[in-house]
């Protein structure tokens, strides 16, 4: 007796990552006010001043730059700033804990040079046209897959084909902490969305795609059409972000919050990728899923407190250079430690392993003589943008035009006008 022919429904999803750009909301608040201290923190002020003739003085004399200055004191999340009256100074506010990864000075010289050079830092993780062609050649190949054993060939030659994601980098050196810190963050977050990594109260782009996919063949007992279904992810800043609040020598970073967005894609016969306009639910679903989730998941995934971090700077950064005037030349970004030469360097590869990922499901049914299964395959690529500009609109004036009180409590704990460093109480 002949065995009755099949036929296998293949859904074959890629993924990227662009660039992204952000909207500010405005309202009004009372007084300008600090956040609640996060468990275990402490709030910190650091000089740039001192900062800047302390690693100077370093350099000069070709000894190690003090560990205080190398890691910013210590801060992790960073807060806002304070122009001293009659004070040629800039005073970082932030908070240092034992759980959140302290910022570099690298961090801080790296967003100061790319704000003066009016760039922006990006990566991405982009796969070969050439790979791409490939893959939609591959797939429309698989039509002709007539067992379980022509699927499992059929995902070893996918992983074959994916091919090296090239590495690009822009706005910041290539070998540079920033750099890596948005490579790690982006590769990672692919390998959530393709279920290669768990994280708790996330469901991957993968199992979500599985799931719809089960529950239609289920309730309707059709086959799906085969198709290619390429979705790209992104961090990107909430639509409301970022804003701060603003008085006459102090700015406070209000709202930074870092989301995941995600657009449909499709690619032309030469494998080059566009967007198409339009949503793909299940991939709008993960994107929403994770974004939600992302600030309970800092305490296991380290890297999104570094992303996070690199926003934070940056968006301060922005406000420092372009809304407040800063009473000395010495504080030019450009200028600002112009000898400095960057400490946590460490090589980036040309690229990055092509990442693929698959699902199997033992359901299976009949329409005429022909028996359907599924199967689902993934391919990873994409990247990380942090393109911000700051404008009036982000910032938010207190009503009460009293005196700047904070900026005062802030200087009157200054032990000595030469201090790095200093602490101030978690009630301020």
């Amino acid at each position: 007796m002949n065995s009755l022919p099949r036929k296998t429904c293949f859904h074959l999803i890629l993924f990227a990552v662009g660039v992204f750009s952000i909207v500010a909301r405005r309202a009004q608040l009372d007084e300008m006010t600090l956040p609640p201290l996060s468990d275990g923190a402490e709030r910190v002020c650091l000089s740039l001043r001192v900062l800047a003739e302390r690693t100077t003085r370093a350099i000069k004399e070709n000894r190690s730059i003090p560990s205080e200055c190398a890691n910013l004191s210590g801060i992790g999340f960073l807060e806002g700033f304070v122009i001293p009256d009659k004070e040629e100074d800039v005073i970082l506010i932030g908070q240092r804990s034992k759980t959140r990864p302290p910022l570099r000075l690298d961090d801080l010289i790296v967003n100061m040079r790319v704000i003066s050079q009016t760039a922006y830092p990006y990566c991405s993780l982009d796969p070969r046209n050439e790979d791409t062609k490939k893959l939609q050649a591959l797939f429309t190949e698989t039509r002709r897959a007539e067992s379980p054993s022509d699927m499992q060939s059929f995902f070893e030659r996918v992983q074959e084909t994916v091919g090296p994601q090239q590495v690009v980098i822009g706005g910041v050196p290539r070998e540079s902490r920033h750099a890596h810190v948005m490579i790690d963050a982006d590769y990672h977050m692919k390998k959530v969305s393709q279920g290669r990594i768990q994280l708790p109260n996330v469901s991957s782009y993968l199992d979500r795609s599985l799931d719809e996919a089960k529950k239609d063949i289920i309730k309707n007992r059709r086959a799906l059409g085969s198709s290619i279904s390429m979705a790209r992810f992104w961090f990107h800043l909430a639509a409301d972000s970022p804003t701060f609040q603003k008085d006459e020598g102090t700015v406070l970073l209000e709202n930074c919050d870092v989301v995941v967005l995600t657009e449909k894609q499709a690619a032309n016969k030469s494998g080059e990728r566009r967007d198409v306009g339009e949503d793909d639910p299940i991939a709008k679903a993960f994107a929403e899923n994770l974004s939600q989730e992302l600030p309970n998941l800092t305490p296991i995934v380290p890297i999104y407190d570094e992303l996070e971090n690199l926003f934070r700077l940056r968006a301060l950064l922005l406000a420092m250079n372009e809304s407040i005037h800063i009473p000395s030349g010495k504080f030019r970004f450009g200028s600002y430690l112009k000898d400095y030469v960057y400490q946590d360097e460490r090589p980036m590869p040309d690229s990055l392993d092509g990442l693929a990922n698959s699902r199997q499901w033992k359901h299976s049914f009949m329409e005429g003589n022909i028996r359907y299964e599924l199967a689902l395959y993934p391919i990873i690529c994409g990247g990380v943008g942090m393109d911000m500009k700051i404008s009036e609109k982000n910032f938010i004036a207190p009503r009460q035009t009293r005196e700047n009180t904070l900026r005062k409590k802030v200087m009157d704990k200054r032990p000595a006008r030469n201090s790095l460093s200093w602490t101030l109480p978690a009630a301020l």
